[in-house]
């Protein structure tokens, strides 16, 4: 590769976590454009004859299938009981990010058939790609933390229609903060995914810089006011030590373990989560419910017993199902009728035991098609990357427990992110290695 692509490279990769940072239609665009067209146009192209090659073809199926299964069990349903339909039914839980990066990974895999010879490297000292976006990455959590401390203090918000949000206010006189999304809890899940990533690199390699970002991420979920991604983020952080293998002694991983507990809970304290705590007893004796997602949960639990194999389609249950369920169980006054607010259980009662198997065996034909890759032909800052990768989707799984984390869009940018920058590393990589 030439200084000049590899400056080009590099500077993408650098930018590409203010996108991921950003609001929906940044996220998008740099992806792919930051993620996908310019690493393709300056890498791709650039492939050495011999040279080991991504799964391009094996991984852009997979993803384009996770996409399709939604769609296609809404017309399984539709051919079973004929309707009046439109388009819609041809939506996905996923994100069109998915989709597209399935096509592209589809799209590079069967074109690249022909060996192209690359011309030689200019001489000097190399960036790698992944430490290009490692600074992206610090500057782009300074920038964003810096406009949280704005809304936490005043309540504003760029992008929402009431400049501040006094629903959103702590008794303490602070707000709940959003980032560039739009719900608290959508920012606490892309913190999460980066608090999670960089916690487990810090952990591994010892990286004074990702601990800060790390640190830096977990006081972002603080300010959210979200207790299911605080509690998320306070699990991970006292597993990180285990992560690490042998790197860290039995004493060291106890000290690790408290130093995370206490800190969560003093920052806690300071910023206002822990009164959103105290109002699970209150909601209790006013309504009879800790949560609302009990009665989410009862209305998708039936609407999944009652369709257990195929379940009832996400493009039937945003006609009137859903509604219809919460009429039938008694809670048709109920004032916020939504979607189950747990990733399995909206998997379950969307597209059934058999969707749901579906899902699994793409994701881990998915995960073993990397792997083995990494495994073969890549570097140990590569297998580190995606042993990072591995904890930061973990943590989402775990905090789908309350939420459908991997059908918001904005966190499911974050990980089709992650998934492009180890992708082109792992190029750039086998370039460098000739």
């Amino acid at each position: 590769m030439t200084q000049m692509d590899r400056g080009l490279v590099n500077s993408a990769f650098f930018l590409l976590p203010f996108a991921l940072l950003g609001a929906r239609a940044l996220q998008s665009g740099g992806i792919y454009i930051l993620g996908i067209l310019a690493p393709l146009l300056l890498l791709h192209r650039r492939a050495r004859a011999g040279a080991a090659r991504f799964p391009w073809t094996r991984v852009g199926f997979l993803l384009a299938a996770a996409y399709a299964l939604f769609p296609l069990n809404n017309i399984i349903l539709w051919l079973r009981q004929p309707k009046e339909i439109d388009s819609s039914i041809l939506s996905s839980n996923l994100s069109s990010a998915v989709l597209v990066s399935g096509v592209m990974m589809l799209l590079i895999g069967v074109l690249d058939k022909r060996p192209i010879i690359s011309p030689n490297d200019s001489s000097g000292a190399k960036t790698t790609l992944m430490e290009s976006f490692h600074k992206g990455v610090v500057w782009a959590s300074l920038l964003f933390g810096l406009y949280l401390l704005v809304q936490f203090f005043s309540g504003f918000d760029f992008f929402s229609q009431y400049a501040f949000r006094e629903d959103r206010r702590f008794l303490n006189g602070t707000y709940r903060v959003t980032g560039f999304t739009s719900h608290p809890v959508t920012m606490a899940g892309v913190s999460l995914a980066f608090f999670a990533y960089y916690g487990t690199l810090a952990a591994k390699n010892r990286d004074t810089r990702a601990f800060l970002v790390s640190g830096a991420h977990l006081v972002f979920i603080l300010m959210t006011g979200c207790r299911s991604p605080a509690l998320t983020a306070g699990a991970i952080g006292m597993l990180l030590p285990l992560f690490a293998g042998s790197e860290f002694s039995r004493k060291q991983r106890l000290a690790w373990g408290f130093a995370v507990l206490a800190a969560s809970v003093m920052l806690g304290f300071h910023l206002g989560i822990w009164e959103r705590f105290k109002e699970l007893p209150m909601q209790l004796e006013t309504t009879g419910l800790a949560d609302a997602r009990i009665v989410f949960w009862k209305v998708h639990w039936a609407m999944f017993l009652d369709s257990p194999w195929l379940g009832q389609g996400a493009y039937w249950m945003d006609q009137a199902i859903r509604l219809d369920y919460y009429e039938k169980l008694g809670f048709g006054d109920f004032p916020r009728k939504y979607n189950s607010h747990n990733l399995f259980l909206e998997i379950l009662s969307t597209v059934g035991i058999v969707g749901a198997l579906c899902l699994f065996i793409l994701g881990f034909l998915l995960v073993r098609g990397i792997k083995e890759y990494l495994n073969q032909h890549s570097s140990r800052e590569l297998k580190l990357a995606f042993s990072c990768f591995s904890v930061a989707f973990f943590a989402n799984l775990l905090h789908g427990l309350t939420e459908n984390t991997y059908f918001d869009a904005p966190i499911a940018y974050v990980y089709i992110g992650f998934l492009w920058v180890l992708t082109w590393a792992g190029v750039a990589e086998r370039l460098d290695s000739r």
